[in-house]
């Protein structure tokens, strides 16, 4: 008789500290979904800002944050990466000049080689 008792004491614990790990679990999963649904709800807003803005934006460099890869035709991929390699080039000179302590110069205004070729042609 007396190891029943302790089988049933024994028993007892087990059976509390799963029912004690049930409710915690129940609890993360809780958390995890409201966790989720705050991250759909900012993605849900990010997708809506960022169509809104392509909505609004005109020119080469809307064209180039809004493409799809395989809409792009040759001259567009080279336009692309030369336009990628200026931006890359200034970054670097404006880290090379800032790292000499001198002041860098204000940004100056780009107008890819489309752009000017439309205001030419006005």
């Amino acid at each position: 008789m007396p190891k029943r008792g302790r089988c049933s004491i024994v028993g007892k614990v087990e059976y509390e500290a799963k029912k004690e790990r049930i409710a915690w679990l129940k609890e993360e999963v809780a958390r995890l979904e409201r966790v989720v649904a705050a991250e759909k709800e900012r993605a849900k807003e990010t997708n809506q800002r960022f169509e809104k803005a392509k909505e609004e934006s005109s020119g080469t460099v809307a064209r180039y944050l809004f493409m799809n890869e395989e809409d792009l035709t040759l001259e567009e991929c080279k336009e692309y990466c030369q336009e990628l390699t200026r931006i890359n080039q200034e970054i670097a000179n404006r880290l090379s000049l800032e790292s000499m302590g001198s002041n860098v110069p204000p940004p100056q205004p780009h107008l890819s080689s489309v752009e000017s070729q439309t205001k030419e042609e006005k």
